[in-house]
């Protein structure tokens, strides 16, 4: 029998199917080969419809897992873009803060190296006002031990003093210190006239105290005996209640330390007379009565009191003049010592601040200061 072959490919699945037409019974081959063909074709577009349909679930489910994802992806770039802005303003706060910080440390260091600074400054300052006022406390301190020393040298100064006055006042006479401890005054003056024949023994006694004392009295008194002396005199700086300038008081004269020299001058020369007389021998006893009353009379005292007016009156002129100079030169000193007392203070300023950057000045140092106050202590002395 001759066969009739036909290929038939499926769509669907691709599949080749051989169709064999029989020469026999051909058309109902046909028949069922078509139906078989149908049913192959129904099946495999099944297949096919559900083989699309699970990959059209594959997909849509790929697709919604990856909007998941991405949305998930998303969610997570946002938290991360979020965390870096968290970040980026937190560091950004963080450097602010940081500046401020360091801002208000940089203040803070300031202020506190300027207050160190401040205070080490005054420290300093302080510590050379201590040390300049103790300087100048030991330094008016020593002035003081210098013109204020012992009573004792006090009182010996005045004595040479007063000796140097009556060697220079009375040349002929033979002026004596008294020895420490002994009796009879401070100074002896023995009276001697032209031919330096003795004419008398005057006893001085100099007290410059600030107060009176009636033992004093009493004291030369006894020395007079002691000496055999013919007059006392007591040279003080403070005279008794009611005595102006001079008085005699028991038989001892006392007088003021300005006035000394004229009354000296006088009771010496008395002596000088009552030793003339004493020597003629003629009429002793009246002339030494006519001396007594002429030194106890009014017309005695008055003639002494114009000797001292005199002596007053010529002693104030010439205070006058020294005072009107000493005024002119105490100006000056005064504006000098100023001028002196600001540089020095500036000077000392100066270094006390910028400390060995300014080269010393010689002149304004210690020991010139020292010179220059003693060279000024000399003038004033002279003066």
């Amino acid at each position: 029998m001759n066969k009739i072959e036909h290929k038939t490919q499926c769509t669907a699945c691709g599949n080749v199917d051989l169709l064999q037409d029989s020469l026999i019974g051909g058309e109902s081959v046909k028949i069922l080969d078509e139906e078989k063909a149908k049913a192959i074709r129904q099946d495999a577009i099944t297949k096919v419809s559900e083989s699309m349909h699970l990959e059209m679930q594959d997909l849509k489910a790929q697709v919604v897992e990856s909007k998941a994802k991405v949305q998930e992806a998303n969610k997570i770039e946002l938290a991360s873009r979020k965390r870096e802005r968290a970040l980026k303003d937190q560091q950004a706060n963080l450097d602010l803060e940081l500046e401020k910080r360091l801002g208000a440390m940089a203040v803070e260091i300031k202020e506190k190296v300027k207050k160190e600074a401040e205070d080490e400054y005054r420290s300093t300052i302080a510590e050379m006002q201590k040390e300049t006022r103790d300087i100048e406390k030991k330094l008016v301190e020593t002035k003081r031990a210098i013109r204020r020393p012992s009573q004792q040298l006090q009182g010996e100064t005045s004595e040479e003093r007063f000796e140097d006055q009556l060697r220079g006042y009375f040349p002929l006479d033979l002026i004596e210190p008294v020895p420490k401890g002994m009796p009879g005054g401070d100074v002896i003056q023995t009276v001697r006239n032209d031919d330096m024949d003795d004419c008398g023994i005057i006893i001085h006694e100099v007290k410059e105290t600030k107060t009176w004392s009636n033992k004093w009295v009493n004291k030369l008194q006894k020395d007079v005996e002691a000496a055999g002396a013919d007059i006392a005199i007591l040279v003080t700086k403070t005279l008794p209640s009611g005595v102006d300038i001079f008085a005699c008081v028991e038989n001892i004269w006392i007088v003021e330390v300005g006035h000394a020299m004229p009354l000296i001058g006088t009771l010496r020369y008395a002596l000088s007379e009552i030793a003339f007389a004493k020597n003629v021998n003629v009429n002793v006893e009246k002339r030494m009565e006519m001396l007594y009353h002429y030194l106890t009379s009014q017309k005695f005292r008055y003639a002494f009191e114009h000797i001292i007016q005199v002596w007053i009156s010529m002693k104030n002129q010439l205070d006058k003049e020294k005072r009107v100079l000493n005024k002119a030169w105490k100006d000056r000193e005064v504006l000098l010592e100023s001028v002196t007392q600001s540089t020095i203070g500036m000077y000392a300023d100066l270094k006390g601040i910028m400390g060995n950057k300014i080269e010393d000045i010689p002149e304004l140092e210690m020991e010139s200061i020292e010179i220059l106050s003693e060279e000024s202590e000399a003038t004033n002395e002279a003066a």
